[in-house]
């Protein structure tokens, strides 16, 4: 039987926007600008950072010695990233099937949010890059709760918000640590690109597919 799906909750990096590289690129130049400029003898850990909170990273990138540099270095950090990232976003990296699936739903007064485990003013700029800012009912950010993704906190908010049953809701993620927080909220999860199969999401869309609609009517009702 499929499934009535009243509202929609947009992961951003790696589903709406073709960002992880950029991504990656930008805790790197904001590492290397920390190490000098505090002039800190560490070998910082290289990390991918798909689906991760930029405290995360940062944890990772500096352990052990987090606890010794002082969370203002990591503000100092994570401005600079995201400084980076904003510089160089643009429309072109969109992801194409992702925003024709928003705009069929915008079109047809499906309520849609973006939950990313990003910053606020870069999630907020991203929106605008791709305007759809303002066909947005929220936007939630990593900076609304205590722990970001895979904690389900960010879903859970975006359910509460919407006025939603959680088995009528459809959450597109990329990565393991949103699906795992789209799961554990109760959500139906539909994996966008081939990696996000390693983690189990409801079903998958493809990048090199492009009729992702016809796909998801098999399961769903719009």
């Amino acid at each position: 039987m499929k499934k009535n799906i009243l509202s929609v909750f947009w992961d951003m990096d790696g589903t709406l926007v073709d960002s992880e590289a950029l991504h990656a690129a930008s805790s790197e130049y904001a590492t290397k600008m920390i190490v000098e400029r505090y002039d800190l003898s560490i070998n910082p850990i290289i990390v991918d950072p798909t689906g991760l909170s930029n405290e995360t990273v940062f944890s990772l990138i500096f352990m052990p010695e987090k606890q010794e540099l002082g969370h203002h270095i990591f503000r100092e950090w994570e401005q600079l990233a995201v400084n980076y990232v904003m510089e160089r976003i643009t429309a072109d990296h969109a992801i194409t099937q992702s925003l024709e699936l928003f705009e069929y739903f915008y079109q047809r007064n499906i309520p849609q949010s973006i939950v990313s485990n990003s910053p606020g003013r870069l999630v907020e700029h991203t929106a605008s890059v791709l305007n759809i800012k303002d066909k947005c009912r929220h936007l939630l950010s990593r900076d609304s709760v205590k722990n970001g993704k895979p904690d389900p906190s960010l879903y859970l908010n975006a359910v509460q918000l919407h006025e939603a049953d959680a088995s009528a809701c459809l959450a597109f993620e990329d990565s393991s640590s949103g699906i795992t927080a789209g799961r554990a909220a109760g959500l139906n999860i539909v994996g966008i690109g081939e990696l996000s199969s390693k983690h189990n999401p409801d079903h998958i869309c493809l990048l090199n597919e492009n009729d992702w609609l016809t796909k998801l009517e098999e399961y769903y009702l719009f």
